[in-house]
């Protein structure tokens, strides 16, 4: 019978409405939970209020049911022994019908009257006494089956369901239960940092929030700035964590919430984790998309991220992949270039910004342009886009003249005639750009350094 009534409860969570229309006679089916609840069954909570939601309100009077639900506090006993009635410490129970029941996506004239907070207080009293250990002294380790991480992922599935965005305009217009709840979450990871799989899962859960909440017409709460507080703390909490964690903590940063704070606290904590440590464990398809995202939404934070990467990058080359930042910048300026062909003139003020700083870290990492990832920076200097004539392409490109001379500058004749013969080639399945290839053999052959021991100064 238990099972039953937990599986009740489940229907409730999933579709409230569908179950209340099946039910006939919702007097006999309440008082019928109430006998099994004399018999020593559990669960069934979120079924009965559901059923007594429904009922005249008159009936409450006179007709009292014979045993009250856990979920209320009975009268002359204190609030602790009431909470302590609640299944909720149950590995079974289903935490994401409670959170439906405390934020109900479309709420029903007919559960005004039910009171969400003894629901709310047993719930905050489970995660409070797994608190307690957890905090110094306790001498107790994080486990993946407490009532905080059920919450969680509870939580994260449900901001991840088509219903997520109801649910945050739930929490947010209930903010005096959601922000109670989200603290003892914060809580649980700050004092059990060891725990990884819950940080990292808290932390996407406070952006995926924010998102919502900082959307066009969504007035500031409590809930809003408690989450804000709660992200920055996180990012200074965890700047002694690798780098990796800390790009994948930026990388969500920059996917769901574009707050500059945010975004801020998490790359002063990158550039501090960079400077201290001594590995290198950041893949170069995580920098790149970190510093695409920061580039799109114009970060100030940008030239500062960059500057300590590849600083720290050059300082430690034996530590480092020698073409692994030139790869990544040569990505950006693809990246760059792309943009700058869709977006209109006036909106290629922060591209061209961008790409002038990553022209700079270019020439700094590579003198000679195309040595290091020759594919690569080859497509970036001669490459054509697929339906652009030169001419439409070319004034937009204004960093590629400016690469092409450092080419033909600083280059050496093994790099020089590397990127001839590759132009000459007719066997190449990408189509170059008449005007940069021409423009380049031009200069191969009228300039006369070239022909007189250029390659004698090989660039150090």
């Amino acid at each position: 019978m238990s099972k039953l009534l937990q599986y009740l409860d489940q229907a409730v969570s999933h579709d409230p409405q569908t179950l209340e229309q099946n039910i006939m006679d919702k007097n006999y089916m309440a008082h019928l939970v109430e006998v099994q609840h004399e018999r020593g069954a559990t669960g069934g909570q979120t079924f009965h209020s559901l059923l007594t939601a429904s009922l005249p309100s008159h009936q409450e009077g006179d007709d009292a049911p014979r045993i009250k639900s856990s979920l209320e506090v009975p009268q002359g006993q204190g609030r602790s022994r009431a909470l302590a009635q609640f299944p909720i410490v149950d590995p079974e129970a289903d935490l994401a019908g409670i959170l439906l029941q405390l934020f109900p996506l479309a709420p029903d004239p007919r559960w005004q009257n039910s009171n969400p907070r003894p629901l709310a207080l047993a719930l905050q009293q489970s995660l409070g006494q797994e608190l307690a250990p957890l905090r110094p002294g306790g001498g107790a380790s994080p486990s993946a089956k407490t009532a905080a991480a059920r919450l969680l992922k509870a939580l994260a599935a449900l901001l991840n369901s088509p219903h997520g965005g109801a649910l945050v305009m739930a929490m947010h217009h209930s903010h005096v239960v959601a922000c109670p709840l989200l603290r003892l979450l914060w809580q649980h990871q700050r004092h059990a940092p060891q725990d990884e799989a819950f940080s990292s899962l808290f932390f996407k859960v406070l952006m995926q929030m924010l998102q919502w909440l900082e959307s066009p017409g969504v007035e500031d709460s409590l809930l809003r700035t408690q989450l804000k507080s709660f992200a920055v703390q996180f990012s200074s909490q965890h700047r002694i964590s690798d780098a990796q964690a800390g790009f994948l903590h930026l990388a969500d940063a920059l996917a769901f919430c574009h707050n500059s704070e945010v975004i801020g606290s998490t790359v002063r904590a990158i550039v501090t984790t960079l400077k201290s440590s001594k590995r290198w464990n950041v893949e170069p398809e995580l920098v790149s998309k970190v510093l695409e995202g920061l580039t799109k939404t114009r970060s100030p934070y940008l030239e500062e991220l960059l500057v300590t990467l590849f600083s720290v990058a050059t300082e430690r080359t034996p530590h480092f992949p020698a073409s692994g930042p030139i790869s990544v910048v040569t990505s950006l300026l693809l990246q760059c270039r792309q943009e700058s062909c869709i977006k209109k003139e006036a909106e290629n003020s922060s591209v061209e910004s961008a790409s002038g700083l990553f022209i700079d870290w270019l020439e700094l990492l590579d003198p000679e342009v195309v040595s290091s990832c020759p594919d690569l920076q080859q497509k970036l200097l001669f490459s054509r886009d697929k339906g652009k004539d030169s001419s439409e392409s070319e004034p937009l490109l204004s960093f590629r003249p400016y690469l092409l001379a450092l080419l033909t500058h600083q280059s050496s004749w093994t790099t020089l005639h590397c990127c001839i013969r590759t132009l000459l080639c007719r066997s190449q399945e990408c189509s170059f750009d008449p005007t940069a290839s021409l423009d380049f053999l031009w200069a191969c052959i009228h300039m006369p350094r070239i022909w007189q021991g250029r390659d004698q100064r090989i660039p150090q």
